[in-house]
């Protein structure tokens, strides 16, 4: 008696022999599946380039809860607004002066204690200063801002170790020659 059921819920998949040509091989592949990959990848490539793409991943960013403050006082320091911001009961993430604008990012945990603070701070006075607060944009990621630019990718590891040690690739003892050959040449312009 068979216990085994010939029927399996799995997908029926083609064998594709080893040694047949590359282009065979692919030619087995679904063109509805060619077209799901491409578009796939092409989607793949806009969210890289959108310099905004990691406020929109679901991961948690306190950009996303960002307030610009305008107007300050020239003389406070990041420290006196963040004193400032907690005497009127909100817990900043993070607090960035920038003190040539007279100008400060605060970030928050979450949308509603940024839109509080919104309400409570703006057209407050401060130092003789009438603060102007409002809704601030993310920054955008500067690896992206890099790779659009066509700069080079600095965390890319083969450009890594082709810029720290270029003779990796070669074998101890041809480094040496190389290198020996290479001051030969250094010594007779001398």
């Amino acid at each position: 008696m068979n216990l085994v059921d010939s029927h399996t819920d799995e997908p029926e998949t083609k064998k594709i022999k080893l040694d047949e040509p590359v282009e065979e091989a692919q030619s087995h592949i679904d063109s509805s599946q060619k077209t799901d990959l491409a578009d796939q990848s092409s989607e793949e490539n806009k969210t890289n380039l959108d310099p905004f793409a990691y406020t929109k991943t679901g991961a948690f960013t306190s950009e996303v809860f960002k307030i610009a403050i305008k107007n300050l006082h020239r003389y406070c320091s990041p420290a006196d607004i963040k004193k400032f911001i907690k005497r009127h009961n909100f817990d900043p993430v993070k607090v960035k002066w920038l003190h040539h604008k007279r100008c400060a990012y605060v970030t928050f945990r979450d949308e509603e204690t940024r839109q509080l603070a919104i309400k409570k701070l703006d057209k407050l006075v401060w130092k003789k200063c009438t603060l102007e607060v409002s809704e601030a944009d993310p920054d955008k990621n500067p690896f992206v801002k890099n790779e659009a630019l066509g700069n080079d990718k600095i965390n890319d590891f083969q450009s890594v170790r082709q810029k720290t040690a270029p003779l990796y690739m070669m074998k101890y003892d041809e480094q040496l020659e190389l290198k020996l050959s290479e001051i030969q040449i250094v010594l007779k312009c001398l």
